[in-house]
């Protein structure tokens, strides 16, 4: 038996065993596979600091060798590191985070969706992330069915990861009044108490909506105040945000969302002939790709200017917009700078230059190869 001047007095006993019962019961396997199943990487590994996360998010959506495809999107910047990092490091959020993310077709909103997943998530398809495609729920003819079904796959959703990313994608697709279903689960009551007796609470989980509906509206502020000779760096959400809250209005079946909603996020339309740094983009990607195939890819100034030239366009409030968005950026540049650098790559060590020469037709893409210690070859 343990004596008072021994060091195991029998209350340090009995702190060490309260210690091991604690811990047993953190790194229980249940413990452990609530916590690490999802693939969440917060909070322990996420900068704390909302400036060093605004940095990492930075980092997260402009790396060299990893296009993303959203440029001039600062709109969505000024709001969506905020507003994520301050509910992720919440320690009692009182509500699930509720994004709307609205403009037209190739603007950037899958593609900023997927990188709130990548930067959250060890990896967009990780545990944890769960996307609806809109498409899925259309059929009007099933309403009482899919109703039933996005509600089940939610509750699913969260009671397999509380912390969980659920996404509804094309959110103009679905068919009307199948989001009543999942009004409740998505509001400040929480948690939610189901029918059956259980609950269920969303208040960790993140919801983003992405859509269509508003983006005429959206494009014509944008090209009103371009007209108006207003930066785009001077540009105020909230005007966006109004509009597209009286958008909602006129569809009785998005209501449900209006207070549920946390933040409206407008994706503005590309202007022609700004779309450089996409380009640029897209070319460091190659030449990041090549570089592991010992190929240096290399480009002259006039190249980016050329690519911006083969933009489609459309006019609205006689401004000038890139038509598609920038879904076209990714086709053209598949279309002449990919298609000019497998041509002109030999399988050897080199470098091959893309250039912009004049032919019958106008100008065009050109490889130019070029072997280490041997001479040139064009194609």
């Amino acid at each position: 038996r343990a004596t008072p001047g021994s060091s195991w007095s029998a209350m340090s006993v009995v702190c060490v065993l309260l210690v091991l019962a604690t811990s047993a019961a953190a790194f229980s396997p249940r413990a452990l596979w609530q916590r690490y199943k999802c693939g969440n990487q917060m909070p322990s590994s996420y900068p704390r600091a909302a400036p060093m996360w605004a940095k990492a998010w930075q980092a997260q959506i402009t790396p060299i060798c990893e296009f993303t495809g959203v440029v001039g999107q600062q709109l969505a910047f000024d709001i969506l590191p905020t507003a994520i990092h301050a509910h992720v490091t919440a320690e009692h959020p009182k509500k699930p985070l509720v994004l709307y993310l609205a403009g037209d077709t190739g603007v950037g909103k899958t593609t900023f969706e997927r990188i709130i997943r990548t930067t959250l998530f060890s990896d967009e398809h990780a545990p944890g992330v769960y996307v609806f495609n809109s498409f899925d729920y259309s059929d009007p003819t099933r309403l009482r069915e899919n109703r039933e079904l996005l509600r089940k796959n939610i509750i699913k959703a969260i009671r397999a990861c509380p912390r969980a990313m659920i996404v509804i994608d094309e959110l103009h697709e679905m068919a009307p009044h199948v989001l009543d279903r999942i009004k409740d689960l998505i509001g400040p009551q929480q948690p939610v108490h189901l029918h059956d007796g259980t609950r269920v609470d969303m208040r960790q989980a993140i919801i983003v909506l992405t859509t269509n509906d508003g983006a005429e509206t959206i494009n014509g502020i944008t090209a009103e105040l371009d007209r108006d000779g207003v930066r785009r760096a001077d540009f105020r959400r909230q005007r966006f945000v109004d509009a597209m809250v009286l958008d909602l209005e006129k569809k009785s079946e998005l209501l449900v969302f209006k207070s549920s909603v946390d933040h409206f996020v407008p994706f503005l339309p590309p202007r022609s002939g700004e779309l450089g740094e996409a380009f640029t983009l897209h070319l460091n990607k190659y030449k990041c790709e090549y570089a592991k195939s010992c190929i240096d890819i290399e480009w002259t100034p006039r190249v980016v200017g050329f690519l911006n030239s083969q933009m489609g366009s459309t006019e609205i409030n006689s401004v000038s917009f890139v038509k598609y968005g920038l879904a076209e950026v990714e086709n053209k540049a598949v279309q002449h700078v990919k298609k000019a650098i497998e041509r002109a790559d030999t399988g050897a060590c080199g470098t091959i230059t893309l250039s912009v020469v004049p032919t019958a037709d106008g100008e065009a893409l050109k490889g130019t190869f070029q072997a280490v210690r041997q001479g040139h070859t064009d194609l």
